[in-house]
């Protein structure tokens, strides 16, 4: 293995790690997110409900707002409300993993910045093969087009053999037509690489 081989996949491999813990503390920060204010908006429904069955019914609560009873309504609706757990703690985390995820990404780009050329460089093999690849696919599609459009137009030879569907086409030659033409495009361009910058 040359030192140049070597060096290409140090830089990738830092940035492969890089990115893959940004992508996690961003999915952590995410579902932090969803969690608390999916569980904040329950709580919301529940005092909203609390509040309605309290006016609805006063004898239900005390003087201070407090179940009258155990197991009314309103006992079961701050039970309900107990079981959600506590929101600033919910809230605390999502904050944290917000803060998390921004770190992570702050290095991913404090690595990215001064290792741009190498990282590209290193990604220079990869983005010939995917060229290739697309230029493939941009070939074999435009050979299939082809194909489409010439069974198109013999359906329209044997539909022109018959006067009583003169008034009929083939949508299929528009459709084949275009369709050649776009593949044959991209057939005979030359696509830049993907590394390339300009």
């Amino acid at each position: 293995m040359t030192t140049a081989t070597k060096q290409k996949g140090g830089v990738l491999a830092e940035l492969k790690q890089l990115e893959a813990a940004w992508a996690d503390a961003e999915r952590h920060a995410r579902a932090a997110s969803v969690e608390h204010y999916s569980t904040l908006n329950r709580a919301r429904e529940l005092v909203d409900e609390r509040q309605r069955v309290a006016h609805r019914d006063p004898t239900l609560v005390d003087h201070q707002g407090n179940p009258a009873e155990p197991g009314n309504p309103i006992a079961k609706l701050d039970a309900q409300l107990g079981e959600l757990g506590d929101l600033e703690e919910l809230a605390a985390r999502a904050r944290h993993a917000a803060e998390v995820a921004a770190k992570c990404k702050a290095d991913a780009y404090a690595f990215i910045g001064p290792n741009f050329e190498r990282i590209v460089e290193a990604l220079h093999d990869e983005a010939v093969a995917r060229r290739a690849a697309v230029q493939a696919a941009a070939t074999a599609l435009a050979d299939e087009a082809e194909a489409y459009l010439g069974f198109a137009q013999r359906v329209d030879a044997l539909r022109a053999s018959d006067r009583r569907l003169a008034r009929t086409r083939v949508p299929a030659i528009e459709a084949g037509s275009e369709l050649v033409r776009v593949a044959n495009g991209y057939r005979d361009s030359s696509l830049p690489l993907a590394t390339e910058l300009r």
